[in-house]
């Protein structure tokens, strides 16, 4: 799944859609969490969630026909995105942020630095962070 905060606008409000999209992020992880104590309880599996978030431009619309269309978003923060939720289970973190991501909290969420990563077609590696609170 996909999750696009500050469009079609942007986020108002202190700390912006980077605040607004970690927030939601550990929204889930507690959900999924009281999810998995009922689950338990009926001796059932838990479920885990991996979480990449990163901030920078997209290219988003609609594609499609009238009768199936979607809304699309596309652009390397997607990449950055999907290739970090792709890590999380390497580094058994819930959630892991980008550079951008990780500058615009501003010390909003506590993280910690882990190794920068390459992402698939590209040579340079980008700087990972984890939410400690995850």
């Amino acid at each position: 799944m996909t999750a696009v905060f500050g469009l079609p606008e942007p986020v108002r409000g202190d700390g912006g859609a980077s605040w607004a999209t970690v927030q939601s992020a550990l929204e889930m992880i507690e959900l999924s969490a009281m999810f998995n104590a009922e689950h338990a309880a009926s001796g059932k599996a838990p479920i885990a969630l991996g979480i990449g978030i990163a901030s920078g431009e997209v290219t988003a619309g609609h594609a499609g026909t009238p009768r199936r269309a979607s809304y699309v978003v596309v652009g390397a923060a997607v990449q950055r995105a999907a290739a970090l939720e792709a890590l999380t289970m390497q580094h058994a973190r819930s959630v892991l942020i980008d550079g951008a991501t990780n500058v615009a909290l501003s010390k909003r969420a506590p993280t910690e630095g882990l190794p920068s990563a390459t992402l698939p077609g590209s040579a340079t590696a980008m700087p990972v962070y984890a939410l400690k609170a995850t």
